[in-house]
């Protein structure tokens, strides 16, 4: 299950977002559970807190389209994620859980890469779908798709937001 939703946020919204993560965030690098790996992940969680100042599940509670697919009291937590030329992100997939992903780049061009590619849940090979990050577009699909970025091919900066939700049991 991969849905996709385009103009998401009142473009005033997207501008405080995007301001907001570029400006106000701590960001770290890596994970905590993977110590070991030479991956540099430029990422920062976001609590209820943060994602309710910012307004974006009230967004989603009030657009119809998007309302049907999540549930915003299944609300785990969010993590912005800050990618640039060189960023490495292998396939991974997140158990009993569901992912809205927002691109906050107002512009951001086709040709800059930076794609979030989606692969075989069998194998978690061949990919089976790719999607732009253009700005102010979402991505809803399930966790337990195996997924992965592609670094931007230009330097610039691609901020995204993944909010995650449980699965409803």
């Amino acid at each position: 299950m991969i849905q996709i939703f385009d103009n998401v946020l009142p473009y005033i919204q997207l501008e405080h977002v995007y301001t907001h993560v570029r400006e106000k965030v701590p960001y770290r690098l890596g994970w905590k559970d993977r110590r070991d790996s030479k991956e540099l992940y430029i990422h920062s969680r976001l609590e209820l807190e943060d994602i309710n100042e910012l307004g974006i599940l009230q967004t989603i509670k009030d657009t119809p389209q998007i309302a049907e697919h999540v549930k915003p009291t299944l609300f785990d937590f969010a993590v912005v994620n800050l990618d640039t030329i060189g960023s490495v992100h292998h396939g991974h997939t997140h158990k009993n859980t569901n992912v809205f992903l927002l691109y906050l780049n107002t512009d951001w061009r086709q040709e800059w890469g930076g794609e979030t590619v989606f692969f075989d849940k069998e194998t978690g090979e061949d990919i089976e779908f790719a999607c732009t990050p253009k700005g102010n577009r979402a991505i809803w699909f399930d966790g337990e798709i195996p997924h992965s970025i592609r670094a931007p091919v230009v330097n610039e900066w691609r901020f995204s937001i993944s909010l995650f939700f449980r699965k409803e049991t």
